[in-house]
């Protein structure tokens, strides 16, 4: 039983775990533990047949040494084996996609453990039918999974029920952050005695487990449930620093799942907002690393994977490579990472739905770069559709569809601009009332493009400078370049006015606000290494340089700029080299490409 224990805490091979099992076996071949070792080897690489035959052996060898073991005082070791086969028997069905066997399987489970009046085992079968019907009863469920679990000391159920009800919580029209974190805080801590007493401000204690790297485990995963919590409220810099003190602290507890949820999520936050100095502490060298936060995020990935020894972060590497070619102009590059996207797409990936519409939101925005106009808003809809038919659970990303169809409406005719605003206030409507205001701050700079095709400038400019803040700390930096451009066409469009009015002195001074303006947008532009927007920049930077005295060296330099970025773009590419996305060279090279305007 030792020798079990300790293969069960080793990371061997299959063959490996297999060859030591036998050596087990041949001393004790009815040894209860080495059936479920054999079971657990099965499950974790996928072996059907094979653990679902040592799931059966396990408990016929169980059942006969509990009988044989049975006093008195001790026969209900008996009903524990019985009523935990049924629960084991969800798990396996579960694990391996048989849904309408794990739900048969859980309410076996169910009957027998309230026949029992085991709490444990109550709690168990109570949360594998939360996993089985997710849509019914879900909060219900969970409230009287963490409910038992507790009445059984069972620690890590309490912690599990909680942060999925956490989870659940966030997906409700409802919902509030206030509740999410509180049900977070029930993981690690017992609820107030009180109404009065303040849900959120309580001790973290580890009682009733059974070591310190369970209670270590207990800690890592609610900080991850949290990170996701930011991110569902738009605090993008607060869910990279959950991740990144996760990945620092609590590396050694985090399963692959989950480190593989941190290190993507570190990845998509080094695109938003300013990036923390925290994330120094990550150990890389970014002295020679370029300016463009693509660059970063693939370092960062890069580094994380080789100090993590994570092997399949492929998907995640592909994302940020995707979006990556698409803002250059590297439509060949982008389309080959889209087959690439779509071929890691299947029903059993973790958070299917969630995969799935980032990947086709990628898609949207290769579609629009080739100006497929038609096809990127007809599946930006479709997509709005499948985020509506999930329910809360993708708020986030239903928001941003939103945002990005009305972008297609916008770019898709520069007189219409009527179809932008449908999308727009629905989008605003979901962010007031789920409380997602970086999210609201980004719809409404789009919403500034509306008001200045109305030439309405003077609402425009109020619009975007009162969100040009929220912008910078949360959004995605390319949201920033394109509100410090709005911002740019309003005052030049007041300059145009002016010099009507042949008033030389407010003439200078609207287009000294648009040079600054256009200077900063060129920086957001430069940071995501977006070729269409920065020849658009250059182009109206030479404008306005040639229209102010003694700027005629900063308009020959634009100049250059324009033409050399327009050249790129006619071509329809830029160079890129195929290779493997497993390759640590071919990313540092990747990494390390000059950026489209030098």
């Amino acid at each position: 039983r030792q020798q079990c224990t300790r293969l069960e805490e080793t990371n061997h091979s299959f063959e490996e775990t297999e060859c030591q099992i036998r050596r087990v076996m041949a001393c004790d071949p009815e040894l209860p533990a080495a059936h479920f070792l054999r079971f657990l080897n099965c499950l974790r690489h996928s072996e059907r047949v094979g653990a679902l035959d040592a799931l059966h052996q396990y408990f016929d060898y169980a059942m006969i040494k509990a009988r044989k073991d049975a006093t008195t005082h001790d026969k209900k070791k008996v009903h524990d084996v019985a009523q935990y086969a049924s629960i084991l028997l969800a798990a396996l069905h579960h694990a391996f996609g048989d849904e309408s066997l794990s739900l048969k399987a859980t309410e076996e489970a169910v009957r027998v453990s309230q026949e029992s009046r085991d709490p444990a085992s109550v709690a168990y079968a109570l949360g594998w039918l939360y996993c089985n019907e997710m849509k019914l009863n879900a909060q219900d469920l969970l409230e009287r999974c963490a409910s038992r679990a507790s009445e059984g000391h069972l620690r890590p159920l309490v912690a599990g029920a909680n942060s999925a009800l956490a989870r659940h919580l966030l997906g409700t029209e409802t919902s509030s952050a206030t509740s999410a974190w509180t049900r977070l805080a029930n993981a690690t801590t017992d609820p107030p005695p009180s109404s009065t007493t303040n849900s959120l401000d309580r001790p973290t204690h580890t009682a009733d487990v059974t070591s310190s790297d369970e209670a270590m485990e207990l800690l890592s995963r609610q900080i991850l449930v949290g990170a996701g919590i930011w991110q569902a409220f738009g605090l993008n810099a607060l869910s990279g620093l959950s991740s990144l003190a996760n990945m620092n602290v609590h590396d050694k507890h985090l399963s692959p799942h989950e480190t593989t949820l941190a290190v993507r999520n570190l990845a998509r936050v080094s695109l938003y907002g300013s990036v923390p100095e925290a994330f120094q502490l990550v150990e890389h060298d970014f002295s020679t690393a370029s300016s463009c936060r693509y660059a970063t995020a693939l370092r960062l990935l890069m580094n994380l994977q080789e100090s993590q020894k994570q092997s399949d972060n492929i998907y995640s590497t592909a994302l940020v490579l995707h979006e990556w070619a698409v803002r250059r102009g590297d439509l060949e590059h982008a389309e080959f990472l889209t087959k690439l996207l779509h071929s890691y797409l299947h029903p059993r990936m973790p958070n299917y739905k969630a995969a799935y519409v980032e990947t086709m939101l990628q898609h949207v925005l290769l579609l629009s770069r080739q100006e497929q106009w038609d096809r990127a808003k007809e599946l930006a809809k479709k997509l709005c559709a499948t985020c509506q038919e999930e329910g809360c659970g993708l708020r986030v990303q239903h928001a941003i569809l939103l945002i990005q169809l009305a972008l297609c409406q916008l770019e898709s005719s520069s007189q219409n601009f009527i179809g932008a605003l449908p999308p727009l206030f629905e989008c605003l409507t979901m962010c007031e009332t789920c409380a997602m205001d970086s999210v609201h701050a980004t719809a409404l700079s789009i919403l500034a493009q509306v008001h200045l095709r109305m030439e309405n400038t003077k609402q425009a400019i109020a619009v975007l400078k009162a969100t040009l803040p929220s912008l910078h700390q949360h959004s995605h930096v390319w949201f920033v370049g394109e509100a410090y451009l709005t911002l740019a066409k309003c005052h030049l469009q007041q300059a145009k006015k002016e010099n009507a009015k042949d008033a030389k002195k407010e003439l200078a001074r609207m287009l000294q606000s648009a040079v600054d303006s256009l200077n900063k947008s060129a920086h957001s532009f430069r940071e995501c290494d977006d070729a269409a927007r920065l020849r658009e920049v250059y182009y109206l930077q030479a404008h306005t340089f040639n229209s102010l005295p003694d700027m005629k060296e900063q308009r020959n330099e634009a100049s250059k700029r324009f033409v050399k970025v327009s050249r790129h773009l006619e071509k329809g590419r830029f160079s890129w080299q195929r290779g493997r996305l497993s390759d640590t060279s071919y990313l540092e090279q990747l990494a390390s490409r000059s950026p489209v305007d030098s």
